[in-house]
């Protein structure tokens, strides 16, 4: 975090920070501080600076470095942020809200008698799906696992873009989930890079994604750069496709709620270029979090080990889906498709010229969890036992329609992939989607009453859907 502090009995200002995220310029007359080194040296080259005498670039106040300015004489006096802090260990508990829905009619998921791969613990409902003689299905027997390419091979990755002059040498995109958090901590603390990190708040960035990541830049002096899009046009076109969807409801339309983030990409090259950085580092977790029945429920039958590493004609042929469901329902039809197409261009269009941390480092599960609230007081949800998917207020939503419709959701894609992998065992997985797959009521409220929609009405419609593992 970053602050300004004005004394009331003195004529002082004091500044800090404790992630770097804090630029100075300092004139005859005048001095002025801005977050981003971008936006500093912006207002440094437009036609007010001269008049007010202020000269040169923007200087960063180092992570972990204060300020002191006299505003009589404009003198300036550095000081190191040291000594114990006193840290909380309280995590903020969020007040639960008190909801009576009626769910007596609503069939149980986890009771239904689905078939199951014999190997991993995929159900007959997901899309494409084949079983062998032996009950093994068509997604164990096709999907091959990359090997890891080594931290060595990261390091020499790595090593052209490192710059000797303090400068960020790498763009961290930093969602404040969990496997953000943890590449954080291995490209800061472990490889020893400076990186910027950057967030693009869409209006589904929750407040213990927010501070987490305070958590994480903080500790590690990293500077955080967030970009906010028009938060109330976001959660207005959400809040459309929401309600275009419950009245004709689709599996394969679920992403739609989730079009708004996307713009992510096309942000992360803009820092790159105005931080002067060569380089953007992902830590998505691709080895298990690849969910290909997302696609699949729109009609795509592509396993990649890419999120949008689609063929050309599965582009065409999504979209083709996508202009069929709008021709259908006209609801569809509001303030929000410019905001989709655009969307779905950064999604597929461009290049994903990125490195992505856990092609080459180990992910293992316990590790990240531990390193991440052992070292970092990493903060949990009060509402799951899992710790993937916590900071993203939309994912509880679309969860629960694919769990109450198909009877699945990321978590069963996700163990699959780890039983494929050797890494967890088929008994292990289904104990742990039994309790992952729980309905997020109080994470289902925050982004309903966020949104605006009603969740009451919308859980009706949804618990009275036709069931794939019925049919």
């Amino acid at each position: 975090a970053s602050l300004a502090l004005f004394m009331e009995d003195s004529n002082k200002m004091l500044l800090a920070t404790n992630n770097g995220s804090l630029y100075i310029a300092r004139g005859e007359e005048a001095f002025v501080f801005a977050s981003e080194e971008y936006i500093l040296n912006e207002f440094l080259a437009c036609e007010l600076a001269p008049v007010l005498k202020l000269e040169g670039k923007a200087v960063q106040l180092r992570a972990g470095e204060g300020l002191s300015l006299d505003m009589v004489t404009m003198g300036v006096e550095k000081f190191p942020l040291t000594g114990e802090r006193a840290i909380r260990d309280d995590g903020y508990t969020p007040p639960r809200p008190l909801r009576i829905i009626d769910l007596s009619e609503k069939e149980d998921p986890s009771k239904a008698e689905l078939r199951r791969c014999t190997k991993c613990i995929l159900p007959e409902t997901m899309p494409f799906i084949e079983f062998d003689e032996n009950g093994e299905c068509s997604y164990c027997k096709a999907y091959s696992y990359p090997q890891l390419k080594g931290v060595d091979e990261l390091e020499k990755i790595l090593a052209p873009h490192r710059r000797t002059d303090g400068g960020p040498d790498c763009v961290f995109a930093f969602s404040g989930g969990r496997d953000s958090s943890y590449g954080l901590h291995v490209i800061k603390k472990e490889l020893g890079m400076n990186p910027v990190a950057f967030t693009y708040d869409w209006g589904m960035v929750t407040d213990l994604a927010r501070r987490n990541q305070a958590r994480l830049c903080g500790k590690l002096g990293v500077e955080h750069i967030l970009i906010s899009a028009d938060i109330k046009k976001k959660r207005e076109y959400i809040r459309k496709n929401v309600l275009a969807w419950l009245k004709k409801p689709e599996l394969g339309m679920i992403p739609l709620f989730m079009a708004g983030d996307k713009h992510f990409y096309h942000y992360a090259y803009q820092v790159m270029r105005q931080t002067g950085a060569s380089v953007i580092i992902f830590s998505e977790n691709m080895r298990y979090e690849r969910a290909q029945f997302k696609e699949g429920f729109s009609g795509i039958n592509q396993a990649t080990p890419r999120p949008y590493g689609i063929s050309s004609i599965n582009k065409f042929l999504l979209l083709s889906y996508y202009l069929k469901q709008y021709a259908r329902n006209p609801a569809y039809i509001n303030t929000s498709p410019l905001d989709t197409i655009s969307a779905f261009y950064y999604s597929y269009m461009i290049k994903h010229d990125y490195v992505y941390t856990f092609d080459y480092v180990k992910w293992d599960e316990g590790q990240v969890n531990s390193t991440l609230i052992n070292e970092y007081n990493w903060e949990l949800s009060p509402d799951t036992s899992a710790t993937w998917r916590i900071g993203d207020g939309t994912v509880p939503f679309y969860n629960y329609i694919y769990y109450t419709v198909a009877g699945f959701t990321e978590h069963d894609t996700f163990r699959s992939h780890q039983v494929r992998d050797g890494v967890l065992t088929r008994e292990k997985a289904l104990e742990l989607v039994k309790e992952e797959n729980k309905p997020r009521w109080e994470t289902m409220a925050w982004y309903a009453h966020t949104v605006g929609f009603d969740l009451d009405e919308a859980i009706r419609v949804i618990n009275s859907l036709p069931k794939l593992y019925n049919s």
